[in-house]
């Protein structure tokens, strides 16, 4: 297949990654706000349903960015734009995934002229990489879990192991998102073909490694045949939580997001999609912009207000109004800015200073 180098935009990858950042509020707002509180319980599931999946999706589009972007030199540029605004500001908000991204762009600089099956490949390698790397050295060890506070960054120990390793969106596995990303940008994203294959890849890595996490966690019984426990893996192989990022976490976030990205692929080309989807298409093209803002209203404004808010049973829907209130206010936000030209004031100031702007759906 060939690659979607074409004009007109792909607006179902704008659509994507606009739901992504939307729902990239619902975690960030719900650690910050009400982490560690757990009632009601059906505000928690919905909550806890998001994490990870937003993030693996964000960068799952972001690897299809940097196929469709046209330049190693362009991408190098946004990756030290990027480290500057993440590294600045990580004593704000240490949650940041920035300087993570700067990173994944240096990497997808480096990897851009591979074929696709190259690609897919190193997917694999960065989710087995991580897997040894667990087996031999301690995760945890840099991390305050009851403040979830990496103690460590500073350091330059730190981080190098919170880039690649233990971070929350380290280089092992993360990058495998957007080396699969940038691997689906190599094939015809217009073709159907190519959107049946993404969306029953999609299903059948989400239900397979929901499965296999549920069997090798004894939730489900084992087959006949297997008499002993000697297959049972340890729980970072078998869990579906973003921390640590096991392989079957990995594969189950991916095939969500290639079902998501397929979904509103063909949506999108269809007139009336296109309109239903236009708030999402907005929020998605003034994405960095919508990131910034969340977390400067977060910690200057929402933060302060809810901060005499006591007892668990409150937090977490006071919670779910900030995160409706903010997704609500962006989605008409975007859309009327976008209905005048405009483009995202931190997007303009990216493009203008890492170069071309992208061909299409980037």
């Amino acid at each position: 297949m060939q690659p979607t180098h074409q004009s007109p935009r792909l607006l179902g990858l704008d659509a994507a990654r606009g739901l992504a950042v939307l729902l990239m509020v619902v975690v960030n707002y719900d650690i910050v706000l009400s982490f560690g509180i757990e009632q009601p319980a059906w505000l928690r599931a919905v909550f806890d349903a998001c994490s990870g999946r937003s993030a693996s999706c964000f960068v799952l589009l972001a690897g299809c960015g940097f196929v469709l972007l046209g330049g190693a030199r362009a991408l190098c540029r946004r990756a030290l734009c990027l480290a500057v605004l993440g590294y600045g500001w990580y004593e704000l908000w240490p949650g940041d995934i920035l300087h993570h991204y700067a990173w994944y762009l240096l990497l997808g600089a480096a990897t851009l002229r591979l074929p696709a099956p190259a690609l897919f490949a190193l997917a694999a390698a960065a989710i087995g990489g991580f897997a040894v790397l667990f087996s031999q050295l301690d995760y945890g060890s840099d991390w305050n879990w009851q403040e979830l506070e990496y103690t460590t960054f500073w350091t330059p120990l730190g981080q190098l192991r919170s880039a690649t390793f233990n971070g929350l969106h380290p280089l092992l596995p993360w990058m495998a998102f957007a080396w699969c990303g940038m691997g689906v940008a190599k094939l015809d994203l217009r073709a159907t073909a190519t959107r049946r294959g993404m969306a029953c890849a999609g299903v059948a890595m989400h239900t397979g490694s929901w499965l296999l996490s549920r069997w090798l966690g004894g939730e489900l019984p084992a087959p006949q045949w297997l008499r002993s426990d000697w297959y049972r893996a340890p729980a970072m192989f078998y869990g579906l939580e973003p921390l640590p990022p096991g392989p079957l976490f990995v594969l189950s976030a991916t095939g969500t997001a290639l079902l998501v990205v397929a979904a509103l692929l063909w949506t999108a080309d269809r007139a009336r999609g296109a309109r239903l989807l236009q708030p999402l298409i907005a929020c998605g093209q003034l994405a960095l912009t919508l990131y910034v803002l969340h977390v400067l209203l977060l910690f200057f404004v929402l933060q302060p207000l809810t901060a005499g808010l006591v007892g668990g049973i409150g937090k977490l829907p006071t919670t779910a109004v900030c995160i409706g209130a903010f997704d609500t206010a962006a989605l008409l936000g975007a859309t009327w800015w976008r209905a005048r030209g405009r483009q995202g004031p931190l997007e303009a100031l990216l493009r203008r200073l890492s170069g071309p702007r992208p061909r299409t759906g980037a």
